[in-house]
């Protein structure tokens, strides 16, 4: 079994900032912040609104017009002037530089449905994306467009979500079958390979990649998260564990992602965000971890967490504004 990564094992808390929040009655969809922690952006009905962030505030810089179509990943490319943002069954590719042009560099159609999720690997040269039309796609770029590389049709209904490993070299996916799909790429023939197919018990959100080895999930309106992992010797992923978490009410969506820096599983369940130090895999494979933190919006919400953990940026419909809370080191007493 391959261990999490050793790092600083202090406590932790996120911090809220009190700046200028920035009011917003419309549900946010997606939420993303660049590498830098410089820029933010937003779909909110319709619109995607550009932010620069510094100093722990917010100031908008650029909105775009959108045509009401549902929007369900806005995404940073790393060391690129552009970024992307779905559209329906397409993507769109936009200029960083929204303060002069507000028109898209180029539109691109991927799915015959909905797209739901998009994920990079993290040379982002590797796009993986999933849809309503039970497809899940990886593609490859060559100047500004995407070309699909491979094709895998497994699940029988929509897929919600994937995730993708480190290394880029493992994808699992879940749909709404209730299956979950873990895909090995094979460098030898280079392609993409079904591993193994899990069948779930009820409806599934929220899956999240911790490791090589360990994955996490949460089943609709379940207070636990159940933890599967695999082993050397048993190359397919069992269930393990189950972490118990607090759900909140207005159940609206479950959303984790693991920090690997820092070592923080962040979990949005209902109205609540549960954050939680995972410090090793014990010798029966077991997670050792401590629930730090609770956010209870008290309203159903929505955020994003930047990919080195620094900052956690959220949307609550009771407030109907934006909060800013950043990472903070306690020690242990």
């Amino acid at each position: 079994m391959q261990d999490i990564q050793e790092v600083n094992q202090k406590s932790f808390y996120y911090e809220l900032k009190n700046g200028d929040p920035i009011l917003q009655s419309q549900w946010c969809t997606a939420m993303a912040i660049d590498q830098n922690n410089e820029m933010v952006l937003m779909q909110q009905n319709g619109l995607i609104k550009c932010f620069q962030f510094k100093h722990n505030v917010l100031k908008i810089l650029a909105i775009i017009q959108n045509p009401k179509e549902i929007v369900k990943v806005v995404m940073f490319l790393k060391n690129r002037s552009t970024f992307l943002s779905t559209k329906g069954d397409s993507i769109i590719n936009w200029p960083m530089n929204l303060m002069q042009c507000c028109k898209f560099i180029n539109k691109q159609k991927l799915h015959s449905n909905i797209i739901n999720c998009l994920i990079l690997n993290q040379c982002q040269n590797l796009m993986v994306s999933c849809s309503g039309d039970q497809t899940i796609k990886f593609w490859q770029q060559q100047s500004n467009l995407w070309f699909c590389q491979q094709t895998i049709i497994k699940h029988k209904q929509n897929v919600k979500g994937i995730a993708i490993n480190q290394k880029g070299d493992q994808v699992i996916s879940y749909g709404d079958d209730m299956y979950i799909i873990v895909m090995k790429f094979n460098y030898q023939e280079q392609i993409w390979q079904v591993q193994q197919k899990i069948k779930g018990e009820k409806r599934l959100l929220g899956l999240c990649i911790i490791s090589d080895n360990i994955f996490t999930f949460q089943y609709e309106l379940s207070k636990q998260l159940c933890i599967y992992t695999n082993s050397i010797k048993n190359l397919h992923f069992r269930k393990t564990q189950e972490i118990p978490i607090t759900l909140g009410k207005y159940f609206s969506y479950s959303l984790s992602k693991f920090i690997p820096q820092k070592n923080i599983l962040i979990n949005f369940s209902g109205s609540q965000v549960n954050l939680l130090k995972i410090n090793q895999v014990n010798q029966n494979n077991k997670l050792i971890y401590k629930l730090i933190q609770i956010i209870d919006f008290q309203s159903i919400n929505s955020g994003i967490i930047s990919e080195d953990g620094q900052y956690l940026i959220t949307w609550d419909y009771l407030s109907k504004q934006v909060n800013i809370r950043s990472y903070q080191e306690i020690n242990d007493v």
